[in-house]
């Protein structure tokens, strides 16, 4: 074959290649229609999560099969007041879960040290901790061990890898721990309500209602996470939409003037969120008063 016809072919199987993978499915459009830089691994998250063992039942807490893990989870713990030992344990942990991908516990070792590293509260949504990358699918490439903690960190990772992506799959994860989770699990409570929250949109004011009464309950458990006032902020605008009545717009608004009250001063990134968020809402707000239309 001659050079030319490798570069005829070459070219070929190119374009027929991009068309293949323009008929890929897309991710599922946030709340906003924000596409992050991370669609791909987005929609690799969705499919997986619907094909995956993910779909089986979620064990109990207390099954033999979470001991393990519980353990590992505790040791684990024991770092986090030292960033540089929590960090150093991590790269540890990230080797032995490439060489060893078949072993849930190297597995897991490093998507729990990786998850406590990301500090995913510091920043305001959308967030997608780049200590996470790669780490959603390489769990569910080891066998299932049937265990909570494991499919916790799971989901856990997996949100914050499509955390506005609206995943229909890991909505349905986060119903069911939510009647599974400890209560002094804010995490996994955190994660579940607003995994439920991003799949709604502004069309549905029951699910909505619901999540608002689980993210009132959040808030009063933790008073000292603002970050539950922004998940409550954000519900009390999908409800303003939906219903068009401005106490909602309102209750929005408090929510994050309590986040610009409560935010580290030097937290810049979420003064600017909750200060941005109170302008589009004043804005919205107005415009219904104005033309009684959103």
């Amino acid at each position: 074959m001659t050079t030319r016809n490798y570069v005829i072919l070459f070219m070929v199987t190119l374009v027929v290649g991009l068309y293949a993978y323009s008929k890929m499915s897309p991710v599922t459009a946030t709340r906003n229609s924000q596409q992050s830089a991370r669609s791909i691994d987005a929609r690799l998250t969705t499919e997986y999560a619907t094909e995956g063992w993910m779909r089986e039942e979620i064990q109990r807490p207390g099954s033999v099969a979470n001991l393990p893990f519980i353990s590992i989870r505790k040791q684990i713990d024991s770092l986090k007041s030292d960033p540089q030992n929590l960090f150093a344990a991590l790269a540890h942990y990230k080797k032995q879960a490439r060489e060893s991908p078949k072993d849930a516990q190297a597995q897991f070792r490093w998507a729990y040290s990786a998850f406590l590293a990301s500090d995913y509260q510091a920043t305001p949504p959308p967030r997608t901790p780049k200590l996470l990358d790669d780490i959603y699918l390489s769990l569910g490439e080891a066998p299932n061990p049937h265990s909570f903690e494991y499919t916790r960190i799971h989901f856990l990772v997996g949100y914050l890898n499509s955390v506005e992506s609206g995943s229909e799959a890991l909505k349905q994860y986060g119903i069911k721990f939510l009647n599974l989770a400890n209560p002094d699990d804010f995490d996994l409570r955190y994660m579940a309500i607003s995994s439920y929250a991003n799949t709604l949109g502004m069309k549905h004011q029951q699910p909505i209602d619901k999540c608002l009464n689980l993210a009132t309950a959040l808030q009063k458990d933790f008073p000292e996470r603002y970050i539950t006032w922004d998940l409550l902020g954000r519900l009390y605008s999908d409800k303003f939409f939906f219903v068009k009545d401005p106490q909602y717009a309102d209750k929005s608004i408090h929510c994050y003037q309590q986040i610009i009250h409560m935010a580290p001063e030097q937290s810049r990134q979420w003064q600017v969120y909750a200060k941005r968020q109170i302008s589009l809402t004043k804005r919205y707000k107005n415009q219904l008063k104005t033309t009684g239309k959103l």
